[in-house]
């Protein structure tokens, strides 16, 4: 059995005895069966113990629970499993003795840890692939930082999320940060600044983990393993403390953006400034697509001049070819869209629910006139981050009418397809199509 990676601290409530309990465990079953607990294991799981009418934590069910468990623990001496022991020693240190009934509580619950059907027989393929938001922070360092973003890579289907960049930090300086930490992953993560779901879940410590479907946090916890069979064994609810926390040491961005347009108004009309925004916002406003149209972009470019490394050496000539790969080539769909649009709006809220690469949503025009209560209720109605489509990116992939569907095709290219007016779902409240 290979040997446990020791923690750096102890979470609240872990006692010294617990810790022995740990050394008992990693040891191997006959050290195991030395301490209070695990001797109350072996006593509950004899057969002689088993008494016709002694409840269920000493029916033959009940035994074969407890004997399960010992396993698993044993198997699997985890900190999670490990915080299940000490409840159970310190419920022993009240009882004055170990209780096979307060042994098979905790077998139970390990069970429900360790096993991905927490020890029912029962599958949920939804559970597997539902997509769960980490929340993480810059309080936590740059090393466990990194360590999550790679189990969020492992896992495939959850993100990492902060709610912003450091205060008195630029927001490009931030984002560069965040993209040095994926970049030195050998499986790319999603990584997000939104802050819009530190508030859905009500998080303001970190690590946590969350399930929007369901509503279950855990805090202080980032084993996605852990969490996803705890939602199979039908762990679908509250708010649990799974190890300890660090406070959200990011300012929320989205007020940061608002407390800075307030601030650059100085006759102190706080609510129009905010609004003007919109109105200087540079917007492309591309036409509506006229017909249904695919092509390939090839997003290569060319250095215009010599690149030379710190001796002067040229590294790389004028006139050679720059494409992105592996890591940093695309990997989601681009869904850009007129937000002014309700048909092209009802369109890529159909996308977003289509299984397939994760979305990024960028509009071309909003409605200027609704400023910021209106950008709020676009956010709102898909549940996930909009951006406005920059300038440059237009212009690089060529784009000419909307919608349009991007999407990464062969050998490092894009393809990109343009939606006909016609093609598009009715309006909510239309009566075409009906």
């Amino acid at each position: 059995m290979s040997s446990s990676k020791p923690r750096k601290r102890l979470p609240s409530g872990m006692s010294l005895v617990s810790v022995g309990i740990l050394g008992c465990l990693v040891a191997g079953p006959g050290s195991w069966a030395q301490t209070p607990v695990g001797a109350a294991v072996a006593e509950a799981a004899a057969p002689a113990t088993v008494k016709a009418g002694s409840g269920s934590d000493g029916d033959a069910a009940g035994v074969a629970t407890i004997a399960a468990g010992q396993k698993e623990i044993v198997a699997n001496p985890s900190q999670a499993v490990l915080d299940v022991v000490a409840g159970a020693q310190r419920g022993a240190s009240d009882a004055g003795s170990v209780q096979p009934a307060i042994v098979a509580d905790a077998m139970r619950k390990i069970l429900v840890m360790v096993r991905p059907d927490g020890g029912s027989g029962a599958e949920n393929s939804d559970v597997a692939v539902r997509p769960l938001i980490v929340f993480v922070s810059w309080s936590m360092g740059s090393a466990e930082l990194s360590e999550v973003l790679r189990g969020v890579a492992d896992d495939g289907h959850a993100k990492a999320v902060v709610r912003g960049v450091l205060e008195h930090e630029t927001v490009g300086k931030g984002i560069h940060r965040l993209a040095a930490l994926v970049s030195g992953l050998k499986v790319p993560a999603e990584l997000d600044i939104d802050p819009p779901q530190f508030k859905k879940a009500g998080v303001q410590d970190v690590p946590a983990i969350w399930d929007p479907k369901s509503g279950l946090l855990w805090r202080g916890s980032v084993n996605l393993v852990s969490f996803r069979r705890a939602l199979a064994a039908g762990q679908e609810h509250g708010v649990m403390t799974m190890g300890p926390t660090l406070p959200t040491i990011e300012p929320d961005l989205a007020e940061v953006f608002r407390q800075k347009a307030a601030a650059a108004d100085f006759t102190g009309e706080r609510d129009k400034a905010i609004n003007r925004y919109w109105e200087r916002a540079a917007l492309i406003g591309l036409p509506q697509a006229t017909e249904d149209t695919s092509r390939i972009v090839d997003p290569t470019t060319w250095l215009s001049s010599d690149l030379h490394d710190g001796s002067g050496h040229v590294v790389a000539a004028a006139g050679m070819p720059l494409r992105a790969s592996g890591a940093h080539a695309l990997q989601h769909r681009l869904v850009i869209f007129d937000a002014t649009d309700e048909r092209q709006v009802r369109w890529a809220r159909e996308v977003v629910l289509e299984p397939g690469l994760p979305v990024i949503l960028m509009v071309s025009e909003v409605d200027r006139a609704a400023g910021w209560q209106g950008w709020d209720r676009l956010v709102e109605r898909f549940g996930m981050p909009v951006y406005v489509l920059p300038v440059q990116l237009a212009a690089r992939l060529q784009l000419n009418a909307v919608p349009t569907l991007v999407i990464p095709g062969a050998n490092g290219e894009l393809v990109e397809s343009e939606l006909a007016e016609d093609q598009l779902p009715p309006a909510e409240g239309s009566d075409a199509g009906k």
